[in-house]
């Protein structure tokens, strides 16, 4: 027991997961040099910094929470429209990502992992089980650094009409 928890306690300070019998096998795969595998520790707690980073922005500029859901997207172009963070604070543009991506999460039933390829590692959402995947950290970053003011809901469309052919079906779906 006591091996158990100095493992456990390794992992956390390392970054590394650590899978028991009640969690799935990390997902890895990836084609021609691309791995695509579960968020680190620390992957985790960054996502959770920048979300927190934009909901403390949006709860003191703009009286407003950040709600998790579709909500969110008129809350970032309300900021992208106030122009609330510079176009070279890309940290915090960056976090606008992360809750952009927190939306398709919740919405389409992604995931967020952990692109690597040979530009380098990223963090992404994903349909599960599948190599399709969105990179929201720079959807509205890489516009707004070039001065641009991006409509939020149409990127947002757009991601969704990418992914959408690689969903899931439910075999309920009358469309099929």
């Amino acid at each position: 027991m006591q091996i158990k928890s100095v493992v456990l306690l390794l992992a956390a300070i390392t970054g590394f997961s650590i899978l028991t019998s009640a969690n799935a096998a990390p997902v890895r795969y990836g084609l021609s040099g691309t791995t695509i595998d579960t968020l680190s520790f620390k992957d985790q707690n960054q996502l959770q910094r920048q979300v927190d980073l934009i909901t403390e922005i949006a709860r003191v500029d703009l009286g407003m929470l950040i709600a998790g859901n579709r909500n969110d997207l008129r809350l970032l172009q309300t900021m992208v429209d106030r122009e609330l963070i510079n176009q070279d604070e890309v940290f915090k543009l960056q976090s606008m990502g992360a809750v952009l991506g927190n939306v398709y999460v919740r919405e389409l039933g992604l995931q967020w992992r952990v692109y690597e390829d040979r530009q380098g590692r990223s963090r992404a959402i994903c349909v599960p089980k599948t190599d399709h995947c969105l990179f929201p950290i720079t959807m509205l970053s890489r516009r707004m650094e070039a001065g641009l003011k991006p409509d939020v809901m149409k990127i947002y469309k757009e991601g969704q009409r990418m992914i959408a052919p690689h969903l899931p079906r439910s075999p309920y779906d009358s469309s099929i």
